[in-house]
């Protein structure tokens, strides 16, 4: 694995909040009735759905929905993986998740499973796409990576036309877009790994930097960096920087104290932290759940920025 499992993170934030918006605002729609026939073959939907490049166009919208049918693949996939969740039966795990499940959530960890699995299981990424995309005989691996990208460009450049993502979610033009965004960053990434550039190295300008060692845990460092945010000594992140934030300052301070393993990934981990959690009410995001609650704060006495 070379392409970096948060290649997409900016991306991703920017889905995960206008779904929140769309919720608040309007509602995803619940289609409950059935939408496929039980002579359907779900496992290879299923393989379909996890793995393969979308490639199918539908006429752009406005709305945003989830039907019966993307519950139906995904509890029949566990028929087998994990039996013990439908213990009850197929259909009443079914319907207690179209009743109980948050709609909004729900589309956005089936978008970023989906995408998280690019970079992780790409092999079978591939696999499917050649064969529920009829892609029969093609072998070169670009071709088919150039085949999509031509298209993804098309329907991205449309005002009438999105990508279809997956079975059983429908999303609007805007979300649908933003996805393809991610496609298209993705097959660029994977078509510099086939065609590597050899890299001149000037040593003379290979400079060392010593970072700043922390010795806080990383609540703490978010901490400060949400009220500097507050308090107007930096500007507030803009939507999908977190990511990029969340590695200029772990390129800054040493955060190698507040591993709790070897294997730990301390800017994913950050990240995770420094993203907090998105009010579609204030459209800010929030850190009680991931920080000390306001009064337990460290930093709440830094002053105010009063400078216009």
């Amino acid at each position: 694995m070379i392409i970096e499992h948060n290649f997409a993170d900016d991306l991703l934030e920017q889905i995960e909040e206008r779904l929140f918006d769309y919720q608040g605002k309007q509602g995803i729609r619940k289609i409950i009735t059935p939408t496929i026939e039980k002579s359907e073959r779900l496992d290879w939907m299923k393989n379909c759905q996890d793995y393969s490049l979308p490639v199918y166009s539908v006429g752009s919208s406005t709305r945003i929905q989830i039907t019966k049918t993307y519950y139906d693949v995904l509890v029949h996939s566990w028929k087998q993986e994990h039996p013990e969740l439908i213990s009850n039966g197929a259909e009443s795990k079914v319907q207690s998740m179209i009743e109980s499940d948050s709609p909004d959530e729900t589309i956005y960890y089936a978008i970023h499973d989906k995408i998280s699995k690019l970079v992780f299981e790409y092999g079978k990424v591939l696999k499917w796409t050649k064969e529920s995309n009829g892609l029969f005989g093609i072998e070169d691996e670009e071709k088919v990576l150039q085949i999509h990208l031509n298209k993804y460009h098309q329907i991205i450049n449309s005002n009438h036309k999105q990508i279809e993502i997956m079975t059983g979610i429908h999303l609007n033009k805007v979300i649908s877009d933003l996805v393809l965004e991610i496609y298209i960053r993705f097959i660029n990434l994977r078509i510099e790994l086939l065609n590597p550039q050899p890299i001149s190295m000037d040593y003379r300008s290979n400079t060392t930097f010593t970072k700043i060692e922390w010795q806080g845990g990383q609540r703490d460092l978010c901490e400060l960096f949400v009220e500097l945010q507050n308090k107007n000594w930096i500007k507030e992140f803009e939507p999908g920087e977190r990511s990029k934030m969340a590695q200029a300052i772990c390129a800054l301070f040493d955060l190698s104290g507040t591993k709790r393993s070897e294997d730990s990934d301390v800017v994913q981990s950050f990240y995770q932290i420094l993203k907090g959690s998105y009010d579609p009410k204030t459209k800010n995001r929030v850190y009680d759940q991931v920080l000390r609650k306001k009064n337990e704060r460290k930093f709440s006495l830094l002053k105010y920025n009063d400078r216009n």
